[in-house]
């Protein structure tokens, strides 16, 4: 027992409260910080010092699960309605939102792929990044994308901009150097997997004894990534042991992993395009709606027999107007009012202009890039033909992108033709409405009158955008504006009719090349707005990488499942904190749940699919040794670093935090279980009785023990890689910090 007073134990930091009760806590690998799931559905960061650091709002429905990234910087958030979200560790800011499912996230689990040295040999290779002939290099051939807010200058400061900060290439995964796993369990039985926390690659649907439906409540990968190993429940509270082949994952860990980085990249770009279009909306100046309005009001006291368009026409060749026409010039639209919209109009115009050529463009070349890699690779048959990506479906999202590109040169080609003529048909019209009030000349003065180039512009002007593009009776509409209606989600009002070009009389002419050449043809969607497109985009990207999912589907396969105990019910509220998966030392994987209150049971499946299994329990510790007959209850437990494992016990009077090693459980003696195989694909086992577990007192291999006093706990999480551990109390508003593998002060003892 000398040696054990030497051991090292829990020191309390502090006490601290909530205003909501705490459901679920999840300390992060990399800081000291712990993420709170709360009962009013919001999820807290909080450092040591009880600071807040940011905070999710309440979904739709509450917080089931909890999962760092391993490297911390991003956290996993499973809700009751399917629904994973991500979120950023420095703001908060959600970065990914997946549906996983309908089904209630119960599970979540971010693991790292393992160093290729622990894989199978045939994938060993392939991640040895000098022999890898599809590394991304976008990095080396992409300028990066400027940050957007950089486009409120002028045009002589956009030339001069380096652009120095900008947006990153990989939003998502960005400073990942390995592929990760997400792995996410629901109460119908089905696990998810998704690459590096954004690619859902498959969902796996588990059977257990009689083919029932069980809900996942732990999960955990094999370190070769070979065998997923997932404990589940069912309605009657009967626990299933279940493992999967996995080692399509283990043979495709590189591959899995460019296709993951690659939607990574196509995904931000995305996301970037959204936020340009976003902008390019807040930029445009509807101030000619109000224009158009005002028009169609003067419209409709004409004669049915005299058009708008003939008024200003009369009006620039003559220079005189109706008295109805100067009173609407003079009264309603103003020359203040004429030469501020003019003004306004113009700096919009340039703006959009900014936003298609130094955002918009850059950003389609970036996806150009991208969906290009994808589609070389896809052709690659024995190294990506289990992935599914499909030529087919990647030749027809580039296709979608080109007739994306083709209509923002066709916004940008529009844009700079209304604002030419706009600024000259403002002009004119300022000076004519200054003229009809009688007004003096504006300072500085303004060239008499418009040259005749610039006469034929206002002409094709009137012509085109004050002709009635609807009527009703005697009323009409009109549309000063071409350029707003590109960035709605519905089809051009006005089309101007394009011009055949020579490529497009070539393929009119001669139809065989048509038909030769019709994959790689970008068709031009002559009726369709950019957002439409934008729209249209994003459908296709998610049809190409879904094929992933569905070709995935097959390839993962249940082979095992072994029905465990039936437990208490006064247990289900904390089975899930009970169920503790881990790997030990020879590779097998191990797994330990609640018998009742008092006994875990230790279940081992090895390498040559033999299960045994086995039981202990933590006796009360009494002065005279020989009387050591109470059995503490064990409230919770968890994983603290690959040789200890923490608990927090009950006496009956008092509550306890203790470290137990992990070496102390692979000392209970474990019993070979015989199988029997209730189907072809999967292997059923049974343990026949419980009455065989006679178990085995572990209680002297305790690290020593801190006792919580006074304080009522329900649950225990813990950091190894931190050293700190959470003590939440039965009513889940007051927590407990503790300092893990410090040394007590004398007083403390």
């Amino acid at each position: 027992m000398e040696e054990e007073e030497q051991d090292l134990s829990y020191k309390l930091r502090g006490e601290k409260s909530l205003p909501s009760a705490i459901l679920l806590s999840k300390w992060s690998p990399r800081m000291d910080v712990i993420a709170l799931a709360l009962e009013d559905g919001s999820v807290v960061l909080q450092r040591l010092s009880w600071d807040s650091v940011w905070s999710v709002d309440p979904g739709d429905t509450p917080v089931n699960a909890l999962s760092w990234r391993p490297d911390g910087k991003v956290l996993a958030i499973g809700y009751s309605d399917g629904v994973l979200i991500e979120v950023s560790i420095e703001k908060g800011e959600m970065l990914q939102k997946l549906k996983l499912g309908s089904s209630k996230i119960t599970v979540l689990t971010w693991i790292e792929a393992p160093p290729p040295a622990t894989m199978p040999p045939s994938s060993s290779v392939l991640l040895n990044k000098s022999n890898t002939s599809y590394k991304d290099n976008s990095v080396r051939f992409l300028p990066p994308l400027p940050l957007i807010e950089n486009d409120e200058m002028s045009d002589d400061e956009e030339d001069n901009v380096t652009h120095k900060e900008s947006v990153p290439s990989s939003k998502y995964i960005s400073h990942l150097s390995s592929m990760t796993l997400l792995l996410a369990g629901d109460e119908c039985g089905h696990i998810h997997i998704v690459i590096d926390g954004v690619l859902h690659i498959t969902s796996l649907s588990l059977l257990s004894e009689g083919m029932t439906v069980s809900s996942i409540i732990s999960l955990k990968m094999s370190h070769n990534f070979c065998t997923l190993a997932a404990v589940s429940c069912n309605e009657n509270n009967t626990l299933f042991y279940n493992l999967v082949d996995t080692s399509l994952l283990a043979n495709k860990v590189n591959e899995l992993h460019f296709v993951a980085v690659k939607y990574n990249h196509v995904l931000s770009v995305m996301a970037y395009v959204g936020d340009v279009i976003r902008a390019m909306t807040d930029a445009w100046e509807d101030g000619l709606l109000t224009v158009d309005k005002k028009m169609e009001r003067y419209a409709k006291t004409l004669p049915s027999c005299l058009q708008l368009m003939d008024e200003y026409i009369i009006l620039l060749a003559c220079g005189q107007a109706r008295a109805e026409l100067k009173s609407f010039l003079v009264d309603e639209l103003t020359a203040k009012g004429v030469k501020k919209i003019g003004l306004s109009i113009e700096m919009s115009y340039k703006s959009l202009r900014r936003y298609t050529i130094n955002h918009l463009n850059k950003a389609i070349e970036a996806l150009n890039f991208h969906l290009h890699d994808l589609f070389g690779v896809s052709g690659w048959d024995n190294v990506f033909g289990c992935i599914g990506l499909s030529t087919e479906t990647l030749q027809g999202c580039m296709q979608v992108l080109g007739s994306f590109a083709l209509k923002a040169q066709e916004f940008l080609y529009v844009t700079d033709e209304s604002l030419q003529n706009l600024k000259i048909f403002f002009i004119w019209l300022y000076t004519i409405i200054i003229k009809l009030a009688g007004e003096p000349a504006p300072t500085p003065p303004i060239e008499e009158g418009p040259t005749p180039e610039e006469l034929q512009m206002i002409i094709d002007f009137l012509r085109k955008r004050l002709k009635p593009v609807h009527s009703e009776g005697h009323g009409q509409a009109f549309s000063l504006d071409l350029v707003g209606q590109y960035l709605l989600s519905k089809n051009l009002s006005v089309v101007e009719e394009p011009s055949q070009t020579i490529w497009d009389k070539i393929l009119s002419d001669t139809a065989s090349l048509t038909r030769e050449v019709a994959p790689w043809l970008i068709k031009s969607q002559t009726n369709k707005s950019i957002m439409q497109l934008y729209q249209s985009l994003q459908s296709s990207v998610n049809k190409a990488f879904n094929s992933t999912k569905e070709a995935m589907q097959s390839l993962f396969v249940q082979k095992t499942s072994l029905k465990l105990f039936d437990y208490n019910s006064n247990l289900s509220s904390r089975m899930k904190s009970l169920v503790t998966l881990y790997s030990n030392d020879t590779g097998s994987s191990s797994c330990l749940f609640p018998i009742n209150e008092h006994q875990i049971a230790t279940l081992e499946h090895d390498q040559d699919s033999e299960v045994k299994y086995g039981s202990f329990f933590v006796q009360c510790t009494s002065e005279n040794e020989e009387e050591r007959t109470e059995k503490y209850h064990i409230y919770d437990m968890s994983v603290y670093n690959g040789d200890t494992l923490s608990l927090l016990l009950y006496n009956g009077a008092s509550y306890m935090v203790a470290q137990l090693p992990m070496a102390a459980v692979s000392t209970v003696t474990l019993n070979l279980i015989g199988c029997e195989v209730l189907q072809d694909s999967i292997q059923m086992y049974v343990v026949h009785t419980q009455n065989k577990l006679s178990g085995v007192d572990i209680g002297r291999e305790l690290a020593q023990g801190t006792s919580l006093g006074r304080f009522q706990a329900k649950s225990l999480e813990v950091s190894g890689s931190r050293k700190l551990a959470a003590v939440v109390s039965i009513g889940g508003r007051r927590v407990q910090l503790f300092d893990v593998d410090a040394e007590q002060d004398d007083e403390d003892i």
